[in-house]
């Protein structure tokens, strides 16, 4: 891995207009002030190159001048849209200045291109450009970023965010899929979820930023001038509060001329899922600049960046999960009707699980052979068969978590075949007298000679027809 530091900003403009032996004097003691005595960097902006996949990788770092090293700092990863690049997406979104305001670090990556770092895509995962071409490890990138960024700054891990305009947006999606243990939260503007697999290892919070009349990526979904359905917001939407376990009772946090935004707060391990829609901007960032003449003008009626910050401000990393799947409502239970030879054992957890089953107890969750047909859920239930008259079964079931977290006991679901009867001709005549005696009266001596016989049983009859 190499690097390369490009010393942005004030300092320059300072040392303008001096000689050459004075312009590197001066630059000399100023990176020395920069780097203090502890050889990280300090307050400035900064180029970056790492080597990923045998390509040079490019990224721009900007740091507030509030930024202390002996403090943890929060940073934002923002990702350009397709056919542009880092530089593009710190200069048209007001993100340095935001830092500034707030205090943050800010990362503003180049995506793969066969241009160097000039129209850049991200591989989202079947899109788009280049970077889906080649099959661009852009995932392994932004880890490469991460583990740089940490050498170099006094970073806090509970605080690192991931944002994108565009397919930049698609791009944050995919991370909050894959890298979900590394990220507290994501916001993405005009951009919606790819239609790949997605199994984040943890819940994370989720803002979503779009504009009705965008064209591009269609707010309803359907084919956009490039003849592509990416699906529709609603659709991303839908699938975020059902992976993050909301309710379905959204509320109206913010409504203003021209735009509003609704919330489905009430979720799981403390993440949130939020929509903010613009009526009017099309395909751009709502408070932003124009990035193409021919582009869209964004919309005034919210400031993108100010709402992004506000949501990742109320979203710092959760606590670590370390606690096992809870186990409930063990299905069936008690006798099943005589002749039954096969049904559905069921059991509920308390957040996403994919849950095992063992006939014998004690067995670790990784020795189960027997995996739920339906699990990876809240509900699990699966069919057992062979089942027999007259007797008794009990399956063993243990689960595991996104997280990781197994149970380490057994969760008992249990339940017997009733015994088929076969009746004597005394068991039918007491079973036909109790219920003439609840019915009518009789006793089963219904001649009263001092015998239970065929000839009291044939009274009964007479009486039963009666």
């Amino acid at each position: 891995m190499k690097n390369k530091t490009k010393l942005l900003g004030s300092f320059s403009l300072l040392a303008e207009g001096c000689n050459l032996s004075i312009k590197v004097a001066f630059i000399a003691l100023f990176v020395f002030l920069l780097l203090g005595f502890g050889g990280s960097v300090s307050a400035a902006d900064y180029e970056f190159t790492i080597e990923h996949q045998e390509i040079e990788r490019f990224y721009l770092v900007h740091v507030p001048f509030s930024y202390n090293k002996e403090e943890k700092t929060p940073i934002v990863l923002a990702f350009h849209g397709r056919y542009s690049n880092g530089k593009q997406m710190k200069e048209y979104y007001h993100l340095v200045e935001k830092s500034n305001e707030k205090g943050f670090i800010v990362i503003f990556p180049t995506g793969a291109s066969r241009f160097g770092d000039k129209l850049a895509s991200w591989n989202v995962g079947g899109c788009c450009g280049y970077a889906y071409e080649i099959n661009s490890d852009d995932v392994g990138f932004v880890k490469k970023i991460l583990e740089d960024t940490k050498n170099k700054f006094n970073i806090d891990e509970s605080r690192v965010y991931a944002t994108g305009m565009s397919n930049g947006a698609r791009f944050s999606y995919r991370l909050a899929c894959e890298m979900s243990d590394i990220f507290a939260a994501i916001a993405v503007v005009a951009g919606v979820k790819s239609t790949g697999s997605c199994n984040p290892s943890k819940r994370i919070p989720i803002l979503h930023i779009h504009a009705i009349d965008d064209e591009l990526i269609p707010f309803e979904g359907g084919p956009g001038p490039e003849g592509v359905d990416y699906g529709s917001v609603s659709d991303t939407i839908d699938w975020w509060v059902e992976k993050n376990q909301c309710t379905d009772e959204k509320i109206r946090v913010l409504e203003v001329d021209g735009a509003y935004c609704d919330s489905y707060s009430n979720c799981a391990g403390n993440s949130e899922v939020e929509l903010c829609v613009t009526e009017e901007g099309g395909h751009s960032w709502p408070g932003g600049q124009k990035l193409r003449l021919k582009a869209d003008t964004p919309s005034t009626a919210i400031d993108a960046t100010e709402v992004i910050w506000e949501f990742f401000e109320n979203h710092p990393m959760s606590q670590a999960d370390l606690t096992s799947p809870s186990r409930s409502n063990p299905q069936p239970t008690g006798a099943l009707t005589s002749g039954t030879t096969s049904t559905n054992i069921f059991l509920a957890t308390n957040e996403t699980a994919e849950c095992k089953y063992s006939t014998v107890a004690n067995i670790s969750y990784d020795d189960m052979s027997n995996i739920f047909a339906a699990t990876d859920s809240t509900d699990h239930s699966t069919n057992v068969t062979n089942l027999e008259d007259g007797n008794s079964y009990t399956y063993h079931v243990r689960c595991q978590d996104k997280a990781g977290n197994v149970n380490d006991t057994d969760f008992e679901i249990s339940f017997s075949i009733a015994s088929h009867t076969i009746y004597s001709l005394s068991n039918f005549i007491s079973l036909v007298s109790d219920w003439l005696k609840s019915e009518i009266g009789l006793t089963s001596d219904v001649n009263n000679d001092g015998v239970v016989n065929t000839r009291d049983l044939g009274i009964m009859m007479s009486n039963w027809q009666n």
